[in-house]
């Protein structure tokens, strides 16, 4: 994943009294910093449909790059 990628993200909901790994409903965004970006830099997303800023965990979430920056 690089700057401007429009990604498509499913976070991880997990239960931990059941054990099982549950993954809520699509957000869609841009991604606008990775680690590379700064030396506290993490992965985080502008989403569209929340408007606002949505910090990523490339381990624990599905994410899906729809389209690549150039």
């Amino acid at each position: 994943m690089k700057l401007g990628d429009l990604i498509k993200v499913r976070y991880i909901n997990n239960n931990p009294y059941e054990g099982d790994d549950d993954f809520n409903e699509n957000f869609i965004g841009v991604l606008v910093e990775t680690p590379d970006c700064h030396i506290w830099g993490i992965y985080k997303m502008w989403c569209f449909k929340t408007e606002s800023m949505h910090a990523l965990m490339p381990a624990r979430d599905m994410i899906e790059v729809l389209s690549e920056s150039r």
